[in-house]
């Protein structure tokens, strides 16, 4: 079976980001993000396997973004993707290039011209933000995303169905725990109440972004 890309690589940002970057170059990428407890790679099942042998994606570089899906506000989150975003895009050869084999770097003119961000769950909230954010510092790279939402949760969630999700066993521990309580152990969930402030404030920034434009948004 022919290897597309190169073996995932830990890339040093968020927590276990992990790369495979196509032994051809597209220029284009594809960034998973997962969702609330989840991982950067088993989130997305057999995918990280599937990529090495389906010729359609052999061109992409795929990264698996990781971060901490349980104890950390999803604003702080947002801006660890973000800074993940402004090196590899402004800085691609320090990124890609310190993680290959010197023989196959990439050349010095290389740049990306698209991305495409997947995202899970709470990957959705944590993406979009960091999106808004970029448009918002007038960063050349943010008009160059693509966005695929599955199962976004960037209208809210059933909390208690997250937690299961997460960690079934602990079905009769979550039953005898107040909202306040499950809050403030998994410090997320705060983010992720629907009509909550960080929600409403994602919907408006959001709308204002699509209804006017990105200039609308700096320096609001």
């Amino acid at each position: 079976m022919p290897q597309h890309h190169y073996l995932g690589t830990d890339l040093g940002y968020g927590r276990g980001t992990q790369a495979f970057w196509s032994r051809s170059e597209r220029r284009e990428a594809l960034i998973f993000v997962h969702g609330f407890g989840g991982d950067p790679i088993t989130t997305w099942l057999e995918f990280p396997a599937w990529i090495q042998s389906e010729v359609e994606i052999a061109g992409y570089d795929v990264v698996f973004f990781g971060y901490d899906g349980l104890h950390t506000r999803s604003h702080a989150s947002a801006y660890e993707l973000r800074l993940f975003l402004e090196d590899l895009f402004l800085k691609p050869l320090d990124v890609i290039n310190a993680s290959l084999p010197a023989p196959v770097n990439r050349p010095a003119d290389f740049r990306f011209d698209r991305f495409t961000l997947v995202t899970h769950s709470l990957g959705a909230v944590v993406a979009r933000q960091a999106l808004l954010d970029g448009y918002k510092a007038g960063r050349p790279w943010a008009p160059l995303a693509n966005l695929v939402l599955f199962a976004p949760a960037h209208r809210g969630a059933n909390l208690i169905e997250l937690l299961l999700e997460c960690n079934p066993i602990a079905l009769p521990i979550y039953l005898f725990m107040s909202v306040a309580q499950l809050l403030s152990f998994y410090t997320v969930l705060q983010d992720l109440k629907p009509d909550c402030l960080t929600l409403r404030v994602l919907l408006q920034d959001t709308e204002v972004a699509i209804n006017t434009g990105a200039s609308k948004l700096q320096g609001s």
